[in-house]
């Protein structure tokens, strides 16, 4: 599986806004919000990471995390880029 680049906003560490905190983080699945964090340090380290590399992380599934990630998408905190049915691409969007 193919790393993908992380995009979006550069804030030079690994915060998180409040806006996530009180709007986004308190309604999501936990397992939701892990995938969220893990990628947005990643992002914020200017590291790339595969979907299996997630998912080996949380000892969860990449069928699990994919599930994140169209939630977040959904929700308008990411935008997803892809190339056939493989993820390439995550971008991060302001909460």
């Amino acid at each position: 599986m193919a790393h993908m680049k992380l995009s979006g906003m550069d804030s030079g560490m690994t915060a998180v806004s409040n806006t996530f905190i009180d709007n986004y983080l308190t309604k999501a699945d936990g397992e939701y919000v892990k995938v969220y964090l893990l990628l947005w340090r990643y992002f914020c380290g200017r590291r790339e990471i595969t979907i299996s590399e997630v998912a080996d992380l949380l000892d969860d599934t990449e069928k699990d995390v994919l599930r994140a990630l169209r939630y977040w998408s959904k929700k308008g905190l990411i935008a997803i880029g892809e190339e056939g049915r493989e993820i390439t691409e995550i971008c991060f969007r302001q909460p």
